[in-house]
């Protein structure tokens, strides 16, 4: 038993360095953070397993260290800390306590997230998550229409019934259209250079050399 505490320290330690990072900011908790995952520690909080994510996405981002979040943020992402399509389950009253969880996109959008709904976005979590098929405790949120057109429906009425009907939500549809559009645009860039460099192996030798490959 003795051993298991032990071995727990580190990731409990890197569950309170992000809570601190993301209340308190300081250079010193952003760093044991970036060292963490670095060394592949877990993030956790309690007994909590999903602790980055939960602190990332129900928490609203302090305005003045937005930029470093963003970035800690996609870190824990490209590191398989968060998951894009790895359901989590939040326990507070805010969410349904649906046993299968909620996806991250999901979460940042219930709790009026934008900074994080951002960056998930960009990094492709909409492609993931289905806003026309939503769960919300026994009931399932349906809409038949386009996957944009739900996604949009779906974080307007979150907004209105989280700040009132009377939240103007054009401005946080404006940036979240924004990160949708960036999305498609490196996606299609992507794929262009994809296709470019299949062309290239292809080509004959004496192309391939006269363009220095």
């Amino acid at each position: 038993m003795k051993s298991n505490n032990i071995a727990l320290e580190p990731e409990k330690a890197h569950g309170a360095a992000l809570k601190n990072w993301l209340s308190k900011g300081g250079k010193e908790s952003l760093q044991k953070c970036h060292n963490f995952i670095s060394n592949g520690v877990s993030c956790v909080d309690g007994r909590i397993k999903t602790s980055a994510a939960i602190q990332f996405l129900t928490k609203q981002w302090e305005p003045k260290w937005a930029t470093a979040n963003a970035e800690l943020f996609r870190l824990y992402l490209s590191s398989g800390q968060i998951g894009l399509d790895v359901p989590m389950v939040v326990p507070s009253q805010l969410m349904y306590r649906d046993e299968d969880g909620h996806l991250p996109l999901d979460v940042a959008i219930r709790y009026c997230n934008v900074d994080a709904a951002v960056v998930l976005i960009e990094v492709g979590a909409l492609d993931v998550t289905d806003f026309r098929s939503i769960r919300c405790g026994y009931y399932v949120h349906k809409l038949d229409v386009s996957r944009l057109d739900a996604f949009d429906k779906y974080a307007s009425e979150q907004w209105i019934s989280h700040y009132g009907s009377g939240v103007d939500f054009e401005p946080i549809r404006a940036v979240l259209t924004a990160a949708v559009m960036r999305r498609q645009i490196s996606v299609s860039v992507a794929s262009v250079s994809s296709v470019d460099s299949g062309d290239l192996v292809k080509a004959p030798a004496p192309r391939r050399r006269a363009m220095g490959l």
